[in-house]
């Protein structure tokens, strides 16, 4: 339990099997807070079952929802969010190539659902 909540497990990129990369923090840190924009006018994130979505996506930082479940879900998309950050947190490591903060990962939380934070280079 992390903040109060439920999530059942955190990996940090790289994934095994998954193309995701990690991407600028200060970046990641902008796609989250629109995605706290968004869900001042959508406070619900809806997703249809067995998909995923971008969520928010700032100059290829991209936070992705996937419905884990065989029917659709809203979570909270300020929840989100926190799940997000809860990937920056977690997931943070020093870039000694360029010289900064990269962070990416991927949270399952008990709701049935994952967010995945990581670099997303097309159609951004």
């Amino acid at each position: 339990q992390i903040c109060g909540k439920e999530l059942m497990q955190t990996y940090r990129i790289p994934v095994p099997g998954q193309p995701w990369a990690a991407v600028r923090l200060r970046t990641t840190s902008q796609a989250i807070k629109e995605l706290l924009g968004i869900s001042a006018i959508m406070p619900y994130c809806y997703i249809n079952a067995r998909t995923s979505a971008k969520l928010s996506c700032e100059n290829e930082a991209a936070i992705v929802l996937c419905n884990d479940k065989n029917h659709p879900i809203a979570p909270s998309c300020r929840y989100l969010a926190s799940i997000a950050q809860d990937v920056l947190d977690q997931c943070r490591k020093w870039d000694f190539r360029w010289k900064y903060w990269v962070a990416g990962g991927q949270i399952f939380g008990t709701g049935g659902f994952n967010i995945i934070v990581s670099r997303w280079q097309r159609d951004c």
